[in-house]
């Protein structure tokens, strides 16, 4: 039996005209599994048919060949590493959250405000955040030492353009195995034309200290003929057996509210997108992810932090690296 949260969310975002594309990448990205998903709209199906036996069903993924390919890109990209989601954007990273597969490391913060705000309201499309606009001047930034770790990321992306596996290992937290070489080969080249689109001059916000590194560029204000949003980029890199290596990219991720759902003024809507893409102690996800609101509310799998802590376990590792792990 579907989730009847996931049937809510879908059916809310159906009745905003959102398409279902954009929202079964939301979904995906936020942890549900595809075939909870196809459950989910299924169950909307059959529904809306004994209302009206003449209603047309919605469209499924197989029915759309673009769509199969982007489904084929999401599998083996998560072989390697690396996801491509789209809503008019690109965005990838070179490690799946283990964490999103069950795992409840995280300790849970003490005080939790659960109290849901316009923000988690209107949100149509709210994805992971890494950096605040502002700083937290209460926190200790771990700012970069002189030592920078774009040689790493080249090497990374060299790595790529010579579909040199060996390298590509070499300087990527996530290793390629035998069974992946040829999911590898094909999908390199483009991986590696995205990676150079990149640029370092960007990313001037950088935290690090001995185990992990976040760069990341600043928030841009990016409105569509659909929806309000922020966008920012951002690349990790952690420390493996004493080495450097890169964890993950994302040149583009989002944070909107849609144009159809709300009415709220131009002053809510900024003041709504600022909370949703706060990230008081700079650990790589935004304030909502930690205490499981806004989309992360309908992810079953979402596991509580601290968003005044970036290391709620205390283990060495910085809670939005830990997602990534």
């Amino acid at each position: 039996m579907a989730n009847p949260k996931l049937i809510n969310y879908i059916k809310t975002q159906l009745q905003q005209d959102i398409p279902r594309e954009t929202i079964v990448n939301s979904l995906i990205s936020q942890g549900w599994r595809q075939s909870e998903i196809n459950e989910g709209f299924s169950s909307i199906e059959s529904s809306s048919q004994k209302q009206d036996p003449f209603s047309q069903p919605f469209s499924t993924l197989s029915e759309y060949p673009e769509r199969n390919i982007n489904k084929a890109i999401l599998v083996i990209a998560s072989i390697i590493g690396i996801l491509a989601i789209g809503t008019g954007i690109f965005g990838y990273f070179y490690l799946k959250n283990e964490k999103s597969a069950g795992s409840s490391v995280l300790n849970t913060p003490s005080v939790v405000n659960n109290t849901p705000t316009n923000a988690e309201k209107n949100d149509v499309n709210q994805n992971t955040s890494f950096v605040a606009p502002s700083p937290t001047p209460t926190i200790d930034n771990n700012a970069a030492t002189s030592d920078d770790l774009w040689p790493i990321f080249d090497k990374n992306a060299d790595a790529l353009k010579n579909k040199n596996i060996e390298a590509f290992n070499a300087t990527s937290y996530k290793k390629i195995t035998a069974a992946e070489e040829s999911q590898f080969y094909q999908l390199a080249s483009f991986l590696y034309s995205e990676m150079k689109k990149i640029n370092k001059d960007d990313y001037t916000n950088k935290y690090r200290d001995d185990n992990q590194a976040i760069y990341s560029t600043n928030p841009v204000r990016e409105d569509s003929s659909i929806s309000y949003s922020y966008k920012q980029g951002f690349v990790m890199f952690v420390k493996k057996d004493g080495l450097w290596k890169l964890l993950s990219i994302i040149p583009n991720k989002e944070w909107s509210i849609s144009k159809s759902g709300t009415n709220e003024t131009p002053e809510q809507i900024e003041k709504d997108l600022q909370e949703m893409i706060l990230d008081s102690d700079k650990d790589g996800i935004t304030d909502m992810d930690e205490l499981c609101k806004g989309a992360q509310e309908f992810n079953p799998q979402c596991v509580k932090t601290d968003p005044r802590n970036r290391d709620t376990d205390g283990d060495g590792w910085w809670d939005g690296i830990e997602a990534n792990f």
